[in-house]
């Protein structure tokens, strides 16, 4: 084998640097690896997203699935690239490795569902130990499920450090052949994120999605086997290269020096997950809630990681200060962040709604999308190369060293999810969390640089120009004015005012109004939830006039509190489910008596509606449903499947009674999917009949135990009583009668089987409701309450 210098790479062919750190590896192979690489990524992203879904119903929708998934995920990363990383070091199959590697992905991603099922009999014993703290249990879960998770992830995590042992055979390479690959694998995380965001899940549901990236793995995997026996002889037999990259300095200086670089690389990490985590919270204000809003800032994240990686790829290897452009790197990362913070009010989204373009909802919010968040994450991808050109010293280390920058990243990575969700965002609010990162990053730049005076020759003029960026930052306004004029531009209330506001790890929460008590309304994450009004008091009293002797009542989804008023006044013992605390918080802006919360046979309960009916034994003759508007933003198709109307059925008396309300105004739903989700209900509820709003906002789906047959003189005379007259004269200035209520019922139960026809069942593996951007365009038919005047029966 050649041990010369070999030629620089052609700036005409991508694949040249590859081919030369590749050596006597066949040129036409080359693209092969690439594609592997590539697939890998691609599948990792699929079974993020499937996991992080499949989490959510075990759950409920929390945070605790979410940092579950991230924490197993970027900790299986960790620990398998550290593991694998010193391993591969002695063996001279890496290839043979990483074949083994991708089949054992695959079939352990196949095997996560029922491993996951597997559990239910511990949760079980531990619920009948420890009883109801949804809190242990959460941890029980996180601990459990992250055990479970960690298997094929610490695979995944092995992945980069063992294929770059057979990649790298010069150290002048270092840079092109290990950025090469971690651009590539992004490349494919970045499309696998796309694929299952926005077609895969709303195409072929969560488990053929898995199933399918499995197959893709065990194909990746036998792809490498048959390169091992074509090309494995060439690795083991070859010399070791050293190439220009290999130096003789100080091992203790250089030890000491190479632990500041690979700190500062897991600050990095922090960092980046964090910046994800608050542009995230920031553009849903602009980008609207839907599954879509999330998967198109994750892609735009990943394709700057990988843009970035591959250019920095190119060059770093020819460059002679590697500390320098990592410090510039860290810099220019802070203030690209903060000019993308002042870009936020400027840039033109457009909410996705069930009737537009689809060319122009994925053009227009793509390319703001870009102008916010795609310059940094080019600079973060360029930061990987130059921290190997730094950290990888030899080849005989090459795993190891290259493990260890992985998985302190990746470590990092963690730590930046939490500490912005957990801390950074309640503590500070999600502005000043941003400068405070933007701060962090510029100091981590001036460490660096100021490593390069030292070992470089930089001139101190490069560490004054980044000292001077920090004054500025320092005295930037740190009230959270930002993030209140984005819940006005997000709820398009121009004209109004922000009278309270707050922000956790669950959500933003704002009360907009001008003057007046009515006018208020609720927002959450920007968008508008619910306004005082009749609609949803009636969420309360029509099943209740229609109940046998009701007693306990369950809210969930509790927005303003109205329904949960209505149940009080109706002498209704109330247990209320929310999942942010601070909306329950706001009960006392919209009604006169806050005190109504903490009464006798009141009980709050902070928790997910689905989680919450999951653990609870607790059994009910009402459950009201209310779940956040639009039905297709993201987790809220949660609360319309049928494995959730099964939880709900296990928690009614045997006289029980359900309401669900489905909205038809504001473009909420398209016809199809009304009908999907009235045949989904009446899969579990057989007997349901629809009813109408007095403003025509939407409709109830009644549940009942058997046909529903209505005592007219006791539904009149629930109507008539003092209390509920009173509650329905609060936003009416004639409240309803019992008559005119009566009046509302559209469909009986013959007349609503009629009605949705062959309309599919929604379930939790295919939840098609969350995903409607390629069953509409701007010609489907838009569900409106005139729709089912047509098919009309008599109560």
């Amino acid at each position: 084998m050649r041990t010369d210098s070999p030629a620089q790479p052609s700036s005409h062919n991508p694949a040249a640097g590859l081919r030369t750190a590749l050596q006597e590896r066949p040129q036409g192979y080359v693209p092969v690896f690439f594609l592997l690489f590539f697939l890998s990524g691609m599948c990792a992203l699929v079974y993020e997203v499937t996991w992080t879904r499949r989490l959510i119903l075990i759950f409920g929708n929390t945070v605790y699935s979410v940092s579950t998934v991230l924490v197993a995920f970027m900790g299986g990363l960790a620990f398998g690239s550290f593991l694998f990383g010193r391993l591969i070091d002695k063996r001279k199959d890496p290839l043979r490795v990483y074949a083994a590697l991708e089949a054992f992905i695959g079939i352990s991603a196949v095997l996560i569902p029922f491993a996951l099922s597997l559990l239910n009999p511990i949760y079980d014993f531990l619920y009948d130990r420890i009883g109801h703290s949804p809190y242990i249990m959460s941890l029980a879960r996180f601990a459990l499920s992250t055990i479970i998770l960690v298997v094929p992830t610490t695979f995944m995590g092995a992945t980069l450090p063992v294929l770059s042992k057979f990649i790298v055979r010069r150290m002048d390479k270092t840079g092109w052949g290990i950025g090469s690959l971690y651009a590539v694998n992004t490349l494919g995380a970045m499309t696998g994120c796309f694929l299952a965001g926005f077609v895969l899940i709303g195409w072929i549901g969560i488990s053929r999605s898995e199933h399918l990236a499995a197959a893709i793995n065990v194909l990746v995997g036998l792809a490498a086997l048959a390169l091992h026996h074509r090309f494995g002889y060439l690795f083991a037999d070859s010399e070791v290269s050293v190439g220009i990259a290999e130096q003789t300095e100080p091992q203790e200086r250089r030890s000491g020096v190479l632990w500041v670089v690979l700190l500062i690389f897991g600050v990095s990490g922090m960092l980046a997950l964090a910046y994800e985590v608050l542009w995230a919270r920031m553009l849903v204000f602009l980008l609207g809630s839907s599954i879509y809003s999330f998967t198109m800032i994750l892609v735009v994240y990943l394709l700057g990681l990988t843009a970035g990686s591959l250019f920095s790829a190119r060059i770093i290897d020819r460059n002679k200060r590697p500390f320098y452009v990592f410090g510039s790197l860290e810099v220019l990362i802070g203030i690209s962040v903060f000019a993308g913070l002042l870009l936020f009010r400027r840039v033109p989204f457009q909410e996705y709604s069930l009737h537009m373009s689809r060319s122009g909802y994925f053009i227009r919010n793509f390319l703001s999308t870009f102008a916010i968040v795609l310059p940094p994450t080019l600079l973060m991808g360029a930061t990987f190369p130059a921290a190997v050109r730094i950290y990888a010293r030899s080849l005989g280390s090459l795993g190891r060293e290259v493990g260890s920058l992985y998985a302190v990243n990746t470590v990092g990575a963690i730590v930046g999810s939490f500490a912005a969700g957990f801390v950074l965002i309640p503590l500070l609010g999600s502005k000043n969390s941003m400068i405070v990162l933007i701060l962090m990053s510029i100091v981590a730049g001036m460490v660096l640089i100021y490593l390069s005076m030292r070992h470089e020759g930089t001139t101190p003029v490069n560490w004054a120009v980044g000292a001077l960026l920090i004054p500025p930052l320092l005295g930037f306004d740190s009230d959270n004015q930002f993030m209140k004029e984005l819940s006005l531009q997000g709820s398009k209330m121009v004209e109004g005012r922000v009278i309270a506001f707050d922000e956790d790890a669950t959500a933003t929460v704002a009360v907009l109004g001008r003057d007046q008590r009515l006018k208020y309304m609720l927002a959450v994450n920007g968008h508008v939830m619910t306004v005082l009004c009749t609609e949803t008091q009636l969420m309360a009293h029509i099943p209740l006039a229609l109940a046998e002797k009701p007693e306990n009542v369950l809210n969930v989804c509790f927005g303003m509190g109205t329904t949960f008023v209505s149940a009080r006044r109706a002498g209704m013992n109330v247990d209320l489910v929310e999942l942010c605390p601070y909306v329950i918080e706001t009960f006392q802006y919209f009604h006169d008596d806050p005190s109504m919360l903490d009464e006798p046979g009141v009980g709050k309960i902070i928790a997910d509606g689905r989680n919450y009916l999951l653990l609870s034994e607790k059994m009910y003759d009402l459950i009201t449903i209310d779940p956040p508007p639009p039905p297709w933003s993201a987790g809220t198709a949660n609360l319309y499947t049928k494995e959730f109307y099964e939880l709900c059925k296990q928690r009614l008396t045997p006289d029980g009674i359900i309401c669900q309300w489905l909205p038809t105004v504001w473009n909420a739903l398209s016809e199809d999917q009304y009908k999907m989700l009235l045949r989904t209900f009446m899969e579990i509820f057989p007997h349901t009949s629809v009813w109408g709003s007095p403003s025509k906002f939407g409709t109830y789906l009644i549940g009942t135990p058997e046909k529903l047959r209505i005592d007219r003189e006791s539904f009149r005379a629930y109507f008539e009583a003092k209390p509920i007259k009173e509650d329905l004269s609060l936003y009416m200035a004639d409240p309803l009668d019992g008559k005119q209520v009566l009046s509302l019922f559209l469909l009986n139960e013959d007349a609503a089987w009629k009605y949705v026809g062959g309309a599919p069942v929604m379930t939790d593996d295919l939840p098609l409701l969350e995903f409607p951007l390629f069953r509409n365009d701007p010609t489907t038919r838009l569900m409106e309450p005139e729709l089912l005047y047509v098919h009309r029966t008599q109560p």
